[in-house]
């Protein structure tokens, strides 16, 4: 028979990990936006739905994959993922590898595929990256 413990040893506690209710809720965001991306860029005439919003393009399309690489950024980190550079440039390269699936796809769905909309996927995704590197450079 083992051992009783004395009264007044230490009883552990199990306490909830505040993270991981944080990363279920980034990667939660990430998804839903990800998906709402998808579904707008594949949407056969988007100018009926968002009308004057839509007029300059390569602006939402800049502000979408910079919004969607801030996502990710956030989401890695609350994972407990590093963002070191290379963590951030690898993620960077695989938000512009969906821009080209993203462009690639949309004939499929009667859109057409742009280059200066990849154009600016990237500006976006470089801006997002310079301003994640900015903000922790003192993490």
């Amino acid at each position: 028979m083992p051992a009783a413990e004395p009264l007044d040893a230490p009883v552990a506690v199990q306490t909830p990990r505040p993270w991981r209710r944080t990363a279920a809720l980034w990667l939660t965001v990430l998804a839903v936006y990800w998906l709402a991306l998808f579904v707008g860029t594949h949407l056969p005439n988007p100018g009926d739905i968002g009308g004057r919003f839509l007029e300059n393009d390569k602006l939402v399309h800049g502000a979408a994959f910079a919004v969607l690489t801030t996502l990710v950024l956030i989401a890695w980190r609350r994972t407990g993922g590093a963002t070191t550079m290379p963590t951030r440039l690898a993620i960077a390269g695989a938000v512009l590898a969906y821009a080209v699936v993203d462009e690639v796809t949309q004939p499929l769905f009667h859109r057409i595929g742009d280059l200066a909309d990849w154009t600016a996927d990237m500006i976006g995704v470089g801006v997002a990256v310079a301003v994640d590197t900015w903000r922790h450079r003192n993490d």
